[in-house]
């Protein structure tokens, strides 16, 4: 393996871990969601899939000219980068899914919300209009 595909190796080998720590954090949100646990945890973990994408962005960069020669000389004698990039891709795709689960977790969350604080308003309403007939 040349030193291009070895550069290459290390980087998507780095944003491979990263993006499965993204997809595991991903699914610890769902995981909350559904254990009807506190957004503000969703939150946290939120903050931290940031950290793990600007890490994978800062990579990125890092390697974009190595990146660009490899795709004009694909030289990967071994498969090994396509593999690589396949296997991210699968992270990617899957973390998409659990943020989709997430999404409609949280907008569910949102409405049930709103509806309880309609109903508050609603019963402070009644317990006033009671008061105020037992006053007159």
């Amino acid at each position: 393996m040349n030193s291009l595909s070895e550069q290459l190796v290390h980087a998507y080998r780095r944003q491979k871990d990263l993006y499965l720590q993204v997809l595991e954090l991903a699914r610890e949100q769902c995981r909350v969601m559904t254990d009807d646990q506190a957004v503000s945890v969703v939150m946290q973990l939120s903050a931290r899939v940031e950290e793990l994408l600007d890490e994978i962005a800062t990579i990125e960069e890092a390697i974009e000219p190595a990146k660009d020669l490899w795709q004009r000389e694909r030289q990967d004698p071994q498969g090994e980068l396509d593999a690589l990039l396949h296997e991210i891709q699968a992270a990617i795709e899957q973390t998409s899914s659990h943020q989709e689960e997430l999404r409609l977790a949280l907008i569910a969350y949102m409405r049930q919300r709103e509806q309880k604080a309609q109903e508050t308003r609603a019963d402070i309403q009644a317990s006033k209009a009671r008061l105020a007939y037992r006053a007159g």
